[in-house]
């Protein structure tokens, strides 16, 4: 019998003495991260004539206001009032690229014709066609999916504003990181029939499960060589380590969305519903209804958007937006896939995109997730060079 416990003794010893040498090896190969290359194509803007253009261009682009892109690039007006602008480039066999913003939005329109501006003045001619599309929110990107399917026109890649360049909100890596939406969550608008604040407190006690996929399981990987050793030692050993990771994970609202599908209170007696790209938003109601069922409440759907494909970050469109980050922000430790909180429903694009990336060159608060400093004039100067790298190096 002792004999028999002895080996046990030191099989679990041994069993334990690999097991940590196969963690640390991990942990020690998965660390390292060297500094991105930084390459910026020369490009240069008037500051004064630059400010001026954006100060005047808040309902719209204007004939008189940028000259160069006028004479170049022809101008489509569709039926919504949305704009478009077609750049065509030398070799036709290539797929456009799209890049749209809201007509609403007072920074990232003013700043993507600023940056077209220049680099025609600069004598900049694209091999690839670019598209340009400003239009007022769901509806504008409807009325220009409409358009470009109607032309019979597909795009290799399509960049509109959202996520951006944050401080302390990728898992644990302290320093500036690019946030780039690879997919968006779906929602949910449920009237609730019943006690709200009961459903609430059911739904805090019973979350929706996590799980490790899609953007953020991709976004771990590739923050793996900028983590702390703790958090890095997680990360290299899911196959350990994957529940504590999740629960460390769950604790943080930021990266708890990303790993669920999840809920807040809506307006009046309602209850918004975010959906991760991995269930569906029939899904999500039934299992609603399933944990709610003994509390004598009825829910009902209001409104609903199914949640947006994955579009890749191994793409040619990622990795072009990854180096305009680089090369423009010289603070940003990496550029990795993210689950957008976007409220804008880009879905109606994914029949003539082949890859939808939300991102806009713009740092956000940790805690609020508004964009900071984007009213200041070196941060819209940030904006049109990014937006001009991005166009040299996806053309």
């Amino acid at each position: 019998m002792k004999t028999v416990l002895l080996r046990i003794m030191v099989a679990t010893v041994v069993v334990a003495g690999l097991l940590t040498v196969i963690v640390v090896t991990r942990l020690v190969l998965s660390g390292g991260a060297e500094r991105p290359e930084r390459t910026v194509y020369p490009f240069e803007v008037d500051d004064e004539s630059a400010a001026d253009r954006r100060a005047r261009t808040a309902g719209g682009p204007d004939q008189g206001d940028y000259p160069q892109l006028h004479e170049h690039l022809e101008r489509e007006l569709l039926a919504d009032g949305s704009v478009v602008y077609t750049w065509e480039g030398t070799r036709g066999e290539l797929m456009p690229i799209l890049l749209w913003a809201s007509s609403d939005a007072p920074e990232a329109m003013p700043a993507i014709l600023e940056a077209v501006e220049g680099l025609l003045a600069g004598g900049y001619a694209p091999e690839r066609t670019v598209l340009l599309a400003f239009g007022s929110g769901e509806t504008g990107i409807r009325t220009l999916a409409s358009h470009l399917e109607g032309r019979g026109v597909r795009v290799e890649w399509a960049l509109i504003p959202g996520a951006g360049l944050a401080t302390g909100m990728a898992p644990g890596v302290g320093g500036t990181v690019g946030l780039v939406g690879t997919a968006a969550k779906g929602r949910v608008t449920l009237e609730v029939a019943g006690s709200l604040e009961r459903a609430l407190v059911r739904l805090d006690e019973e979350p929706f499960p996590a799980r490790l996929e899609g953007p953020m399981a991709e976004q771990l990987d590739q923050l793996k060589p900028h983590m702390d050793p703790a958090f890095r030692m997680l990360a290299a050993n899911l196959w350990i380590f994957r529940r504590p990771l999740l629960w460390v994970l769950s604790a943080d609202p930021v990266s708890n969305a990303q790993i669920r599908t999840t809920h807040a209170a809506g307006f009046a007696s309602a209850i918004e519903i975010r959906v991760a790209p991995w269930d569906s938003v029939d899904g999500a109601v039934r299992e609603l209804r399933s944990r709610l069922a003994d509390l004598d409440i009825e829910i009902s759907v209001v409104d609903n958007a199914a949640p947006s494909r994955i579009s890749s970050s191994s793409a040619e469109g990622f990795e072009l937006i990854r180096g305009a980050v680089h090369g423009v922000f010289a603070d940003v430790r990496a550029v990795v896939p993210f689950l957008s909180w976007s409220p804008l429903d880009a879905s109606p694009l994914e029949p003539v995109a082949g890859e939808i990336y939300h991102f806009a060159p713009v740092r956000v608060d940790a805690e609020t997730h508004e964009e900071v400093e984007a009213q200041s004039p070196r941060a819209y100067l940030d904006m049109v060079r990014f937006y001009a790298e991005v166009i040299r190096r996806g053309s």
